[in-house]
């Protein structure tokens, strides 16, 4: 469901990126997010303000990294980079999640799930090059894969990050708290961009978009990539990440018109055979430890 949610919001900042900056648009998605939030999160935000002030560190750097860092990244990138390039960058999230749990957690990736990350990303490879060798022999990094490298090496610390907080808060309160602080470390950068380049047009079609960018790709998405970081572990969640090219392949026929070719069949199958290699094999261990 949260890459479901997330591929809508890549199909819908292609329609709006070239009219608005990218900091506009990652704050006013962050503030329609707030606006959702806080007035169900309030009581529990003021029954937990002790430990949110205490841990004032860790949850400022948790929101520079998930709300302002990397969303505000990917949408520069968007200005300056193809939607492939973002694509592929984006995929070596899980590996930089396998090393950066094993160092901070002590959570080497097992066997399985390695297996499970080549075969996953072979096949979003095959969706990515279109299954043209040819494409992958010309490709080409610039300035926008820089930020998208920036921002998945952010995203993937706070993946990792996640599962060891210091502070135990409901998830839709500890996601509030978060969303306020994103939205104050970008006020400042969104400000200058308004005074340098401008502000934007509000029209039906925008307001829409940023409603579906505040309450799907932000508030209940966020709800669900964090509740399946607890469940499952950062190692196994990252890898959904493979499905966004999937889901967005599917919204880009219904709201853009753009056909699902053999290929994207293809390279989708690959994807659901690495997950199965992870999640079979995971399931098989906790059902042995259940047993036992």
């Amino acid at each position: 469901m949260c890459t479901l949610c997330w591929a809508g919001n890549t199909v819908f900042a292609r329609l709006i990126h070239t009219t608005i900056p990218p900091v506009t648009i990652n704050f006013w998605r962050w503030i329609v997010a707030l606006a959702i939030l806080l007035p169900m999160t309030w009581p529990e935000i003021r029954k937990h303000w002790s430990a949110i002030r205490r841990e004032w560190f860790y949850l400022t750097t948790q929101a520079a990294l998930a709300i302002s860092i990397f969303n505000t990244l990917l949408y520069l990138a968007a200005h300056s980079t193809s939607t492939l390039n973002i694509n592929l960058v984006n995929g070596m999230g899980p590996v930089v999640t396998f090393v950066l749990s094993w160092w901070l957690l002590n959570s080497p990736p097992r066997r399985n799930q390695l297996i499970g990350l080549g075969i996953a990303f072979a096949g979003l490879a095959v969706v990515l090059f279109a299954g043209d060798p040819q494409r992958f022999l010309s490709f080409e990094f610039n300035r926008g894969d820089l930020w998208m490298s920036l921002g998945t090496i952010g995203w993937a610390l706070y993946t990792v990050r996640l599962k060891r907080a210091p502070l135990q808060l409901p998830q839709l309160t500890l996601l509030t708290v978060l969303v306020t602080i994103g939205c104050l470390l970008l006020l400042p950068f969104y400000l200058w961009e308004l005074g340098t380049v401008g502000g934007f047009d509000l029209t039906v079609e925008r307001f829409g978009i940023f409603i579906y960018m505040g309450a799907l790709a932000s508030v209940l998405a966020f709800y669900f990539w964090n509740k399946g970081i607890e469940l499952l572990g950062p190692n196994v969640t990252i890898l959904f990440l493979y499905l966004l090219p999937i889901f967005a392949g599917v919204q880009a026929l219904v709201f853009l018109g753009e056909p699902i070719r053999g290929y994207h069949i293809a390279g989708e199958l690959m994807i659901f055979a690495g997950f199965y290699v992870v999640l079979f094999t995971n399931t098989e261990k906790a059902r042995t430890n259940s047993l036992s």
